[in-house]
């Protein structure tokens, strides 16, 4: 497994969306299949706060070549009125993957139709690899929020991946998705979709890319941000380089639904030893009024890869 890390940033824009953002990287080898993986963004509306309608981030990775591969980012944000008549800008951190002769990546894509009175809502499916493998996850490629028929306050956003292996050439992938206002009880309907890719290690019996995941929480709090929290992971043998990727995030105000401004979710991987990494993970979300006067909390979920 090859990886690199990259960004795409979305300038201030309006009256169009979703932007589109491209970069051109190259790995030192020739790779099979290659997917781009969230590490992180961070969106807002420029000038003002507003009703939350529609959040889209986006990764696509396209082998132009053995070696080179293109990026694709998407990022939109808006509320209802108008045609994208409100400025938004961000940035996008991306890890990119590419598998070696004897590795898989399979993308998926999971699917919430509109419905209301119920959240967070579960949809799963299993990918099957060609070989059997020693180590498999999900990342997160990309998602679609939207609440369906208005734009709302936010009270709390949910994209979740969970992976299980039921066989060794097997990856059963959950997605868990809410959106909700505080009003009610999930009774405004919402839609969307998880894209995610699938990454399988080397074959048993050969030296394999490892993988370790985990789970960073951040309790209420108001008064700063972005905050930052961190996880210890230990590779159970040595690995020349490591990242982490989004499999999930919750962000959600406190107590009551506000106008939204700004979020933030990164995560990001510290190498302190051959063997040893803290996960780093900053969270934040606010309204435009205030600094960071509203309480907010979360919890954002990764996956560390080491090669």
């Amino acid at each position: 497994m090859q990886i690199q890390q990259g960004s795409l940033a979305f300038p201030s824009f309006r009256d169009a969306g979703p932007q589109i953002a491209e970069q051109a990287l190259n790995f030192v080898r020739p790779v099979r299949s290659v997917a781009a993986l969230l590490a992180g963004f961070d969106v807002q509306f420029v000038d003002d706060d507003h009703h939350l309608h529609l959040l889209q981030i986006d990764l696509r990775a396209r082998n132009v070549s053995g070696q080179s591969v293109e990026v694709t980012g998407e990022m939109g944000l808006r509320d209802r009125s108008g045609q994208w008549d409100d400025r938004y800008a961000g940035a996008v951190r991306y890890v990119l993957v590419g598998a070696d002769a004897q590795e898989e990546i399979l993308g998926g894509t999971l699917s919430f139709p509109s419905q209301a009175g119920n959240g967070p809502r579960a949809v799963n499916e299993t990918v099957r690899f060609a070989s059997e493998f020693q180590h498999a996850t999900a990342g997160l490629t990309g998602f679609v929020t939207r609440f369906s028929n208005s734009d709302h306050h936010l009270l709390q956003l949910e994209v979740d991946l969970q992976s299980q292996i039921p066989a060794a050439d097997q990856l059963q992938v959950s997605g868990i998705y809410g959106l909700r206002d505080s009003s009610g009880n999930w009774d405004d309907s919402y839609d969307g979709t998880i894209r995610y890719a699938g990454l399988g290690t080397v074959p048993q019996g050969e030296p394999a890319s490892q993988i370790r995941t985990g789970r960073i929480d951040f309790a209420p709090q108001a008064g700063a941000g972005p905050r930052e929290g961190t996880a210890a992971v230990s590779f159970s043998r040595p690995v020349g380089n490591c990242v982490a990727v989004l499999t999930g995030l919750f962000v959600g105000f406190d107590r009551n639904d506000h106008h939204f401004h700004r979020a933030i979710v990164e995560v990001e991987a510290r190498k302190l030893s051959d063997r040893d990494v803290e996960v780093v993970a900053r969270l934040g979300l606010r309204d435009l009024s205030g600094d960071w006067d509203d309480a907010y909390r979360g919890s954002v979920r990764f996956a560390v890869l080491g090669e």
